[in-house]
């Protein structure tokens, strides 16, 4: 699998699990079978400062 196909599959499914309920960090870790540091540096971050995602009380979910 090519790394951009495998980032953009991570991107859409913390989209859709966030948007079903507000996740932590270490929620979205353990179901994405993820490291926290990389979860949190390789893409949280990243798609809050893109504007996909909000980040209220420790919690994540999509911007819209």
């Amino acid at each position: 699998m090519s790394n951009k196909i495998y980032i953009k599959e991570i991107r859409e499914k913390i989209i859709n699990i966030t948007s079903v309920k507000p996740s932590k960090v270490s929620e979205l870790s353990q179901q994405l079978n993820i490291n926290i540091n990389t979860l949190r540096v390789g893409f949280l971050y990243k798609m809050v400062r893109e504007g996909l995602l909000k980040r209220e009380k420790n919690k994540y979910s999509p911007v819209n």
